[in-house]
């Protein structure tokens, strides 16, 4: 990820895509409360919300979660319903999008992500991403599998070329090798078999991402309901945990109010297209 004073995006086009952002997701709101269908502000989302009473200033992104039957049911609606300039993207609608969880994508738009080229195979309009979320039975294994897609990633924190970093990659790529490849097999495996393991396990006390789409995070179901609306995010009321603070210490420990420095405050975009008739109103 860039940070934001490297980044290619500025800021002018941030706050216009964070805009049509807010309204993919009023018209996600809207169909989830006409259906009963739970869903919740997650990860930096919420940490806007309760820091910043909306998105977070540098944030280029917007995630909410499901639990997965409920998550399964908006697949199933929400195309028909959803406003005709919106396109709910998943590996069934779109068969070259690589990724296990859906996106709900602004027609007439483009937001090319690291990682990716400019003109992939699938549609790459703005977007907002919604994770199904799964039982799991106890948080050791939460964090476990957390630290299978995360421990490597810890050498970002140090500069490229630096000795740090090449001490970090020693370090994880001999003398932790075994742990992590054992770590990311087990997660491999349970990868292909969650509905077996994870899907109906209803007295299983944490809920959190589907073991197949992202990390994972320490947070307990009873943290997240009964849901509430929120505080104001951007002047509009969504849904968020009952207990937002246990939840967002799960995902960003218990100093989640400290904003990072400014170097360690990270965006996604490499490049924002706009259609010329989008016109939003901030």
């Amino acid at each position: 990820m860039y940070s934001v004073k490297d980044s290619p995006v500025s800021p002018e086009v941030v706050r216009k895509t964070q805009l049509i952002m807010l309204d993919i997701l009023k018209a996600v709101h809207d169909i989830c409360e006409e259906n009963n269908i739970r869903y919740w502000l997650s990860s930096g989302t919420l940490l806007g919300c309760i820091r910043y009473q909306g998105f977070i200033p540098w944030d280029d992104d917007l995630d909410i979660a499901m639990p997965r039957k409920d998550y399964e049911k908006f697949l199933e609606i929400a195309q028909d319903l959803l406003p005709k300039n919106l396109f709910l993207q998943t590996k069934l609608t779109d068969p070259a999008y690589p990724l296990n969880f859906a996106k709900i994508r602004r027609l007439g738009t483009k937001l090319v992500e690291i990682g990716e080229k400019e003109n992939e195979d699938y549609f790459q309009g703005i977007f907002i991403d919604i994770f199904p979320c799964d039982n799991y039975p106890n948080e050791w294994f939460v964090k476990w599998m957390h630290w299978s897609v995360s421990f490597r990633n810890k050498r970002k924190r140090y500069k490229k070329g630096s000795l740090k970093r090449l001490l970090y990659m020693l370090y994880a790529n001999v003398f932790m090798a075994v742990p992590v490849f054992i770590s990311v097999q087990t997660r491999k495996y349970f990868s292909r078999h969650w509905r077996k393991y994870f899907y109906d396990k209803e007295d299983y006390p944490y809920l959190t991402y589907g073991i197949d789409c992202t990390r994972l995070y320490p947070t307990r179901k009873d943290d997240i309901f009964p849901l509430k609306k929120s505080m104001p995010f951007e002047n509009e009321y969504f849904y968020i945990p009952g207990n937002y603070e246990r939840y967002l210490v799960g995902f960003y420990g218990s100093d989640y109010m400290e904003p990072p420095p400014v170097e360690l405050r990270k965006v996604h975009a490499t490049k924002i297209i706009f259609d010329d008739n989008i016109e939003i109103e901030d």
